[in-house]
């Protein structure tokens, strides 16, 4: 059972602590002793309850109870992650893991993007929770409300996106659960790219991840499509380069080298290509995300498939409205 860490507790309780309210003194987990031992990860885990406590302090009572449920399930998520677990008993943690898990956090709390260019919009998280302990349902779901000027149909495209499909919040008979957050990779007055990604439970042996990306124009006021970025030409490069992106990552994974390339056939890689929903952006360029299954063994999980800004510009069509 999860033993939340001082500065969590302190902020799940509803106090605004100082930055230096946690009593590294009273460190007894190993995520408390891996955070007070760690400088950077102990700032990290500072500035995440300062942007808990801020968002808390403009909620309504519906949106704190939400929140602070949704805090708790990330805080057990990131134990998860982040502890080593093995032959070593207590197991450590990764100080690296936590950091990087702290700060995607603070920036969801915050509505901070990865990337922020000239005239982005402002963010705010909106949280779902629906707790049912009778019929075993459970789900806990943030999405961000989009502030400025035309941010209206980008609003829109988020609710659909977070309200059908994998997204069920309308669930009856359990057991089911469906966690669901985003990331904002790029936010400027000419793009502006989230990410969702979520797990779903249905019973059975384990449940399934998913994700999707909602990719807007604020100049145009509309979605992008996949026909303002691609034709034949550029659908058909990006294949052996998205190959060549998860061969190296399935290598990482120890996946055995008779199965990487029997995994990735033309078709299986051309399915997210040609979905604009599996594409989202940041400052380095963009991802083409699969679903675990998509390319191999659900053990596998998920794979990315990374472009940078450079190899899309030669990809895509004249004229693309990205921002090169």
């Amino acid at each position: 059972m999860i033993r939340l860490s001082l500065l969590a507790t302190v902020i799940l309780l509803g106090t605004v602590p100082a930055a230096n309210a946690f009593d590294c003194a009273k460190a007894t987990t190993a995520i408390e002793r891996t955070i007070c031992a760690n400088p950077a990860v102990k700032a990290a885990d500072d500035a995440m309850g300062e942007a808990y406590a801020a968002l808390r302090s403009r909620q309504d009572e519906a949106q704190r109870a939400a929140l602070k449920g949704d805090q708790v399930d990330w805080l057990k998520r990131r134990e998860n992650l982040c502890l080593n677990y093995g032959d070593k008993a207590p197991p450590p943690a990764d100080p690296a893991c936590l950091r990087r898990e702290t700060e995607r956090r603070t920036r969801l709390l915050s509505g901070t993007p990865e990337y922020a260019g000239p005239g982005a919009p402002s963010f705010a998280p909106v949280f779902y929770r629906k707790v049912d302990e009778g019929r075993q349902i459970e789900i806990s779901l943030v999405w961000p409300q989009v502030d400025g000027p035309g941010m209206g149909p980008l609003n829109g495209l988020v609710a659909r996106a977070t309200s059908g499909g994998e997204v069920n919040r309308d669930a009856v008979e359990g057991p089911y659960g469906n966690t669901m957050g985003y990331r904002i990779g790029y936010a400027s007055d000419r793009l502006i790219s989230i990410a969702f990604d979520g797990y779903e439970f249905t019973g059975g042996a384990h449940g399934m991840g998913y994700a999707s990306a909602v990719n807007y124009l604020p100049q145009a006021g509309r979605a992008l499509q996949l026909d303002d970025v691609l034709d034949a030409r550029g659908k058909a490069a990006l294949i052996p380069l998205c190959r060549a992106s998860i061969a190296a990552e399935k290598r990482a994974r120890a996946v055995p080298e008779e199965l990487i390339d029997s995994s990735m056939s033309d078709e299986a890689l051309a399915d997210s290509i040609n979905s604009i929903s599996a594409w989202s952006f940041g400052q380095d360029g963009a991802q083409i995300h699969y679903d675990a299954y998509a390319l191999g063994s659900y053990a596998e999980g998920a794979y990315d498939c990374a472009v940078s800004w450079a190899d899309l510009k030669g990809i895509v069509k004249w004229g693309a409205p990205l921002p090169f």
